[in-house]
């Protein structure tokens, strides 16, 4: 074997090795980033893009053009999802938006509150940020409400989206 033979042979073995390393890394970066949504869970309701209305009240630093309502279309899924196993809240609200980010509620927010009847689960979140959403699953549609202060201004929505129910 050349040199410029031995060469060649050292610099595949070096692209197997970079691929192989390559590879444990995007897998590994799956398990970080990817929501934790165990085995056990299971979907109840998924429901498509929402439609609605956004509201400004006027407060200091609004300029008039941000006051009143405007129509508005979310596009992307939320699913309600239940894990019995899981401590604390068994229920969860995954957000995939058009662009494919995922979120959790219980993770991005704390569930304050979540009640459950023959009409369907609510649950009540707050964000870190004071952002309070509320999401009302019925058997076939979601009613999800959202409140923020900040800014020195009011911005309330709501929307309505049209779900399939699982369970």
């Amino acid at each position: 074997m050349t040199g410029r033979d031995g060469e060649e042979v050292r610099r595949r073995q070096m692209d197997v090795i970079m691929l192989r390393w390559m590879a444990v890394v995007l897998v590994l970066w799956g398990y970080v980033a990817a929501p934790e949504v165990h085995a056990e869970t299971t979907v109840w309701s998924t429901c498509g893009p929402f439609e609605g209305v956004s509201h400004v009240v006027q407060g200091r630093g609004t300029s008039n053009v941000e006051v009143g309502g405007q129509m508005a279309v979310i596009a992307g899924e939320t699913t309600l999802v239940h894990d019995p196993d899981r401590d604390g809240q068994p229920f969860d609200v995954v957000r995939r938006g058009e662009d494919g980010q995922t979120s959790l509620a219980a993770t991005d927010a704390r569930l304050v509150s979540v009640e459950t009847d023959e009409v369907g689960v609510v649950l009540a979140a707050i964000s870190a940020d004071g952002v309070v959403e509320i999401f009302h699953f019925l058997v076939a549609t979601l009613v999800y409400s959202r409140s923020r202060h900040d800014d020195g201004r009011i911005a309330t929505s709501t929307y309505v989206a049209a779900c399939t129910w699982s369970r």
